[in-house]
């Protein structure tokens, strides 16, 4: 039985265009669960927030980024860690410690997994091969 997720101090609602404007900006496509994540709880905290990683570490999602182009959105994040996060690696929310939640765009015919990467070492982990799944093991 999927968790009930609460969701807290969310920003305006996303749009299918700012979606379409981001996903053409990173040459992406966001999976649908994302979007219609975003498009009702955007920039928002989930309450429960821990997940545990496919290595069995557990991991506090502070807050979801937002997808408008503000100070702190996923835009603004991608270009300050640019040069720090490997390229195939989007991040789409913060954990309390400098740390992100990341689409893993392996190929473009594929939906992207999720990891955790870790911004002192630089390196990620598993967290769950779908987004729909990474929401599924919070608790």
């Amino acid at each position: 039985m999927p968790v009930k997720i609460d969701w807290k101090f969310e920003k305006a609602v996303a749009t299918d265009r700012i979606l379409a404007q981001l996903e053409t900006h990173f040459h992406v496509s966001f999976p649908e669960a994302y979007k219609q994540l975003v498009k009702q709880h955007n920039g928002a905290r989930p309450r429960p927030n821990v997940i545990k990683t496919t290595a069995g570490k557990e991991r506090v999602i502070k807050t979801f980024l937002t997808v408008h182009p503000t100070k702190g959105g996923i835009k603004d994040v991608s270009e300050w860690l640019y040069g720090q996060l490997p390229d195939d690696l989007l991040a789409f929310a913060s954990d309390p410690f400098g740390n992100y939640f990341c689409f893993h765009f392996r190929t473009p015919e594929t939906e992207p997994s999720i990891s955790f990467w870790h911004h002192e070492t630089q390196h990620g982990e598993v967290v769950a091969d779908s987004f729909r799944e990474f929401l599924g093991k919070l608790f």
